[in-house]
């Protein structure tokens, strides 16, 4: 039995031997350019682009948030500044302080108006002259204390409007 199984296996193998199968297969048309771009590099790109344009927006809005914060930050300090002022005015109407210390106490605070960045263009054009004034006021030898009292807090209500309307507020 096994020369017969030999013999069937070496037929078989000899027919093998001369008939060879080549598979082959037709070649696919070729794809146009477009249908390639869509597939492969539009979604990459839109997912990019998409990407870039949310990081902008978002670093814009932190950007505006951050420079309301330093604007809240500059008047709050500001405000604090002129209101220590009365202090000095009510202990100059009691005689605790002189005409020209009340005036140094003013001039500092004039320094600090000066000094601010963000809410500056806010008090530039005639806050700073109106407080200007309020210190040459003060110099004067015959000013009464009602009139320096009244300027002061005119000046304080004209800067707190100012911040109510640079911080958007109202006002």
């Amino acid at each position: 039995m096994i020369p017969h199984a030999v013999s069937i296996l070496g037929v078989f193998v000899d027919t093998l031997a001369q008939a060879p199968v080549v598979l082959q297969c037709t070649q696919a048309a070729p794809e146009p350019w477009w249908k390639w771009w869509m597939q492969n590099v539009l979604p990459v790109s839109g997912g990019t682009l998409i990407a870039v344009w949310s990081f902008v927006q978002s670093r814009k809005s932190e950007h505006a948030q951050w420079i309301r914060d330093q604007r809240k930050a500059e008047w709050k300090g500001l405000l604090s500044e002129i209101a220590a002022v009365e202090k000095e005015i009510t202990r100059w109407i009691d005689g605790q302080v002189t005409g020209e210390g009340l005036e140094k106490i003013v001039q500092n605070s004039l320094a600090s108006l000066r000094d601010t960045l963000f809410i500056y263009p806010a008090i530039a054009d005639k806050s700073i002259g109106k407080w200007v004034e309020f210190t040459l006021l003060i110099l004067e030898p015959s000013v009464s204390h009602p009139k320096v009292k009244g300027k002061y807090f005119l000046l304080l209500r004209e800067f707190r409007e100012l911040a109510r309307k640079d911080l958007g507020l109202g006002g």
